[in-house]
């Protein structure tokens, strides 16, 4: 039973640190150079199931880090479950690369949706 308890506690550390001030191991441009902008980024090929696993926790990451940021511009809140449903779908395709949570990852990376409220001009 300790040991259940130590797991959940280290599991609710890691999630707070993720989500409420730990510093981003990634910046903006990183995430979107590599992670997303065009056919050879990490999202591009784990949406086409050409990744490797390494790849494909590379993206979490980034993930991670972009959920960690202030949005640019926009409302705080749209920007929380923007990254957090990314980062869901992300994590879902690291765990099992299903046609449905590919489906679901290739929605939540909707360049357009998230850039049109939070890309500074």
């Amino acid at each position: 039973m300790k040991h259940v308890l130590v797991i959940a506690a280290a599991a609710a550390a890691i999630v707070t640190g993720i989500c409420h001030g730990a510093e981003p191991k990634y910046d903006f441009e990183e995430i979107m150079t590599k992670g997303h902008k065009g056919k050879e980024s990490l999202l591009a090929k784990v949406l086409a199931k050409a990744a490797s696993p390494e790849e494909v926790a590379k993206l979490v990451e980034y993930h991670e880090a972009l959920a960690q940021q202030a949005p640019p511009k926009g409302d705080a809140e749209s920007w929380k479950q923007k990254t957090g449903a990314l980062l869901q779908a992300s994590r879902a395709a690291k765990e099992n690369a299903s046609d449905e949570n590919l489906a679901k990852l290739k929605e939540t990376s909707n360049c357009k949706a998230c850039h049109s409220i939070h890309q500074p001009e």
